[in-house]
């Protein structure tokens, strides 16, 4: 590889790197100022590809180390759980009051039940009723 055809991959290596999206021949030779030959000729020896839109870097494997502190400052956002009835506490009557005790899982809002826990949550509201 000549210094000058190693010259212009890093020019280019530098304009794919800046664009996230990836770049069609000509923005490249519009950021490069180089000919339309140069370019494909220089994309020949690169390790890029083509997305069908432009001309992308392939990515390497890095890794990255993160430290203990860095890990605690990256905290996801949790999101809410669906609640479904505990199999094991089931539901409380006191007072006139219903405590139902639910498991909390997967990722929703909802409350879930099946016909059994329906069934359990009606007559644990008539019994509810006849405390009153």
């Amino acid at each position: 590889m000549t210094d000058k055809l190693q010259t212009v991959i890093n020019q280019i290596t530098e304009c794919l790197d800046s664009a996230d999206l990836g770049l069609t021949i000509g923005q490249i030779q519009t950021m490069t100022r180089l000919s339309n030959k140069t370019v494909k000729t220089a994309l020949k020896h690169m390790d890029v590809e083509f997305d069908g839109a432009g001309y992308l870097l392939k990515k390497t494997a890095e890794v990255d180390i993160i430290t203990s502190s860095q890990s605690q400052l990256i905290q996801a956002k949790k999101r809410n759980k669906p609640f479904t009835p505990n199999p094991l506490m089931g539901y409380q009557v006191e007072k006139g009051k219903i405590k139902i005790f639910l498991d909390r899982r997967a990722s929703s809002k909802t409350l879930t039940l099946t016909t059994e826990h329906l069934s359990e949550l009606v007559n644990a509201v008539n019994k509810a009723r006849v405390t009153q």
